[in-house]
């Protein structure tokens, strides 16, 4: 005879399926920007396959024209803090003024605390620091989103 050990969990496979629903997209329209090709196709896909809409620009300047183009199109824009002509939290003031409700959050590949003042300045409404998971990315939008729109997340 011999006896198995098993970790206890508090944590129910159900808790773990109603937060991958709750991360779901609900086909809202992002708007990605960054200036680095790699991360956009990565971005973009990632985005996709969790239900959102999903619209790449390579550069401050085309993410501008885009949202012009487009007003009241895009439900969240993603966008790099570091990239060159204008950084994130530059386009994110530009962006702004064009719509002053539009949900915005920065990604950066720095987590220092003047970034995080920086970004409670700007009342950007998150941010993510790289490189991020897909399970991140998902939790962060939907989060973004959700309190955008006044949206309850779901309870257990």
């Amino acid at each position: 005879m011999f006896e198995v050990y098993l970790p206890l969990t508090m944590e129910s496979n159900l808790d773990k399926r109603i937060d991958r629903v709750r991360s779901q997209g609900r086909n809202e329209r992002i708007l990605l920007v960054d200036d680095e090709p790699s991360i956009l196709g990565m971005g973009r896909q990632m985005l996709t396959r969790l239900g959102y809409d999903t619209t790449v620009a390579g550069s401050a300047q085309e993410a501008m024209e885009l949202f012009a183009e487009h007003s009241g199109r895009f439900d969240l824009v993603i966008s790099d803090m570091t990239m060159p002509g204008m950084a994130g939290d530059m386009l994110a003031g530009e962006l702004r003024k064009m719509a002053p409700g539009v949900p915005i959050l920065l990604c950066t590949g720095f987590s220092d605390r003047s970034f995080t003042r920086k970004v409670e300045s700007l009342k950007i409404n998150g941010f993510l620091t790289k490189p991020f998971l897909r399970d991140d990315l998902a939790e962060t939008v939907r989060k973004v989103l959700d309190d955008a729109s006044g949206d309850a997340p779901l309870t257990r």
